[in-house]
């Protein structure tokens, strides 16, 4: 009887400890990873989070959508929902296979009519019209884990652009109205990522909860919060305070100069890694002094990029080598190999091509003139950087820098302070400037679809020779690797001897996170982030 009563007590016990299991945690302890975001609401900015459009921050993109491939470390393209893919010998058709059993959010199949409906929605809405990943001539669903995308020419760089954060996610067909109709109105933003769209509210905040019908590892938290904090010191504060969970690098800018402070303050963890953000000056080259090469070189020369690196970004920021990152694939390489070498500081050779320019200071007022004309730049600053990714939020004591380096060698600078948006039409709409600080998109643009996008004739800069679109296309159309490098290495040749970006610094990716933020890795591309494995501990 003793034995029996064991039994009976040691079968209740673990009844009782199965159903004490069961039950869920008690209600308001869900876990939320609140996120800074230093992006302020910009024009064509609507929340809607449209996988084929820009209409929202880069990092909210890869939490709610998948793209068919990955971009990961040193350039490495990784399975997404394609779990394999094969590319045509003449690089002019690719083949997806799709991972099985994939569902979007709200519980329909991602298969290969899904991706035939987002990849024409693509083409037809003109978003990607300058990347090569929107040239097909055709979509063929070969079954429904399989599609093949036809191209007219071959291009190096179409898996690269797959796995951007946007505008080339894979959408359900739901999204839009009518439903799967590729000409159809966005309504919903519906994918197959970690999590899935909750709310937006204006210019404050983006809301995402876990998707529980993802098909990879569950992420850890039950909700992200991104908080859209466009100041600096407004965002310090709000980590500080336990307000944000999470800042840095593609994210929201935090500047060098606070870096100490933070590591000092108890309960934040700083970690550090090399950025592949190349920024310098671009100058117009269509019209006003800039237009001449040597004028272009003798600013190569007059600024002091050793001490802007070490005086100004406290030594964490180092001096820039030519249009890249030394971290970008096939920069990186030409560089160590001594393709490019960059520009030594050298204030009299800068004197020098000015004087060959035909500048000289011949009333002896510190600046130099030509024709009856001083040598005078406008260089134009947003008053508040409208998104992270270039190192500082104030572009302001860089310029004040830059502008009292050109006058030691005779050039004038007039900084003109703009709102930002104010600034981003003049940059790439009205071209007026002489001109302004910014660089390369990074990995995953860098080189190729950077190399298109500003210097190919047509291209956001207004540059053009055809001698360089020869190149870049040749670059585009290569199929093996050695000769892609030789190819490129005469571009970023051309590009140093054209004095076509002038270097200032690379930055470095700094990241900033509450102590109870675990399992955060910094990611491969500033714009596409794994937070599905974060967890935030109470």
């Amino acid at each position: 009887m003793k034995k029996t009563g064991h039994v009976l007590l040691t079968g209740l016990f673990l009844v009782t400890l199965v159903f004490i299991t069961a039950i869920p945690l008690a209600a308001g302890a869900e876990s939320t990873l609140t996120v800074g975001l230093s992006e302020m609401k910009v024009k064509g900015y609507s929340g809607g989070l449209d996988a084929q459009a820009y209409n929202a921050p880069m990092p909210v993109y890869s939490q709610v959508y998948d793209a068919l491939v990955e971009y990961g470390d040193g350039g490495e393209i990784k399975p997404g929902l394609a779990e394999s893919w094969e590319v045509s010998s003449d690089g002019k058709v690719y083949t997806y296979h799709l991972r099985k059993g994939v569902q979007f959010s709200d519980g329909t199949p991602c298969d290969a009519n899904a991706v035939k409906f987002s990849m024409e929605r693509l083409q037809k809405k003109d978003s990607a019209a300058w990347m090569s990943m929107d040239d097909f001539s055709k979509i063929e669903v070969v079954d429904d884990n399989t599609v093949k995308i036809y191209y007219d020419k071959p291009s190096y760089s179409i898996l690269q652009e797959m796995s951007l954060c946007r505008p080339q996610r894979i959408m359900s067909p739901n999204s839009v109205n009518p439903k799967g109709d590729p000409n159809g109105t966005f309504e919903t933003p519906i994918g197959t990522g970690p999590f899935k769209f909750e709310s937006y509210t204006d210019g404050k905040e983006y809301v995402l909860v876990r998707n529980d019908k993802y098909w990879g590892e569950k992420p850890k938290v039950d909700k992200i919060v991104f908080k859209l904090i466009p100041d600096e010191n407004t965002r310090t504060m709000a980590l500080k305070s336990g307000e944000v969970d999470i800042l840095g690098s593609g994210l929201s800018t935090i500047e060098p100069s606070r870096v100490q402070d933070l590591e000092s303050t108890s309960g934040i963890s700083i970690e550090k890694r090399d950025g592949d953000m190349a920024i310098g000056l671009i100058p117009n080259y269509s019209k006003g002094p800039l237009a001449d090469e040597k004028v272009r070189e003798a600013l190569n020369h007059a600024i002091n990029t050793k001490s802007i690196a070490s005086d100004l970004f406290e030594g964490i920021y180092t001096p820039g080598k030519g249009a890249f990152s030394t971290t970008i694939p096939y920069f990186k390489q030409a560089v160590e190999s001594g393709v490019v070498s960059g520009y030594d500081y050298n204030p009299d050779k800068a004197k020098e091509l000015l004087s060959v320019a035909g500048y000289e200071d011949t009333n002896n007022d510190g600046i130099r003139e030509k024709g009856g004309s001083n040598l005078e730049l406008n260089l134009i600053i947003p008053s508040l950087m409208p998104w992270s990714g270039y190192g500082v939020s104030d572009q302001r004591p860089l310029a004040e820098t830059i502008q009292a380096d050109l006058k030691n060698v005779g050039i004038k600078v007039n900084i003109n302070s703009m709102e930002g948006g104010a600034w981003w039409d003049a940059v790439t709409k009205s071209h007026d400037y002489d001109m302004y600080i910014y660089g390369p998109w990074g990995v995953i643009y860098d080189p190729l679809i950077t190399l298109k996008a500003y210097w190919y004739t047509g291209g956001r800069l207004q540059y053009s020779d055809p001698a360089l679109d020869t190149m870049i296309d040749n670059a585009y159309a290569s199929t093996d690797e050695s000769s892609r490098q030789q190819i490129l290495n005469n571009i970023f040749t051309y590009l140093q001897d054209h004095s076509l970006m002038i270097p200032i610094y690379q930055d470095e990716k700094i990241f900033a996170t509450q102590s109870k933020v675990k399992g955060f890795e910094i990611p491969a591309s500033d714009f596409i982030f794994n937070l599905k494995t974060v967890e935030v501990s109470s």
